[in-house]
C-alpha cells in the first residue's frame, strides 16, 4: 500500500515540477549562416591559471553543434575531456549559442571572419575580456558525424 501512495504523489507531482522548469527558445528571427557550418578546432589559454581548454565544434546547417572540449594544466597535462550539444544562431549582429542542459541563457558573442575559415569571438558581455579563435578544419561535414 506504502508503494501505491509514493506511486501516486510521483504521478502527481511530476508533471507539476517539470511544467516549472523553464525552457529556453530560440528566437523565431535566428539564422543560421551557412559561413560557420562545418568542423571547427580552438583553443583558449587562461592568463590567470595558465590552463589550456581546446576544442573541436561542429556546428550543423540546422542550427545545432555538438563540441568536444580538452582540458589541460598549465604543464600540458591532460586533466579530463566533456562533451558539449546545443543551438547557434545569429541575431541582432551577435553569434548566439546555449547548451540547454547546462545554461539557462546563450552566450553571445561579437564574431569578426579573418578569411573564410577563421573566426575571431569576443565575448559580448560587459567586463569580460574572453576571445577566442575557431579555424575550420571541414567545410560540410556528413549530416551523421559525430566527434571520436
Amino acid at each position: 500500500m506504502k508503494t501505491y501512495k509514493t506511486l501516486l504523489w510521483i504521478s502527481i507531482l511530476l508533471p507539476l515540477l517539470v511544467g516549472c522548469i523553464s525552457q529556453f527558445t530560440i528566437p523565431e528571427n535566428a539564422i543560421h549562416d551557412k559561413s560557420f557550418v562545418g568542423k571547427w578546432q580552438g583553443k583558449h589559454l587562461d592568463a590567470k591559471t595558465g590552463s589550456v581548454k581546446k576544442w573541436v565544434q561542429i556546428r550543423k546547417d540546422d542550427g545545432t553543434y555538438i563540441i568536444q572540449f580538452d582540458h589541460y594544466d598549465n604543464k600540458g597535462k591532460l586533466l579530463g575531456k566533456s562533451n558539449e550539444t546545443g543551438y547557434w544562431w545569429i541575431e541582432k549582429g551577435l553569434f548566439h549559442e546555449i547548451s540547454p542542459n547546462t545554461m539557462d541563457q546563450p552566450e553571445s558573442y561579437l564574431y569578426r571572419f579573418m578569411g573564410k575559415d577563421k573566426i575571431k569571438f569576443i565575448s559580448a558581455k560587459p567586463n569580460s575580456d574572453y576571445s577566442f579563435e575557431d579555424t575550420r578544419v571541414v567545410k560540410e561535414p556528413p549530416k551523421n558525424l559525430r566527434l571520436q
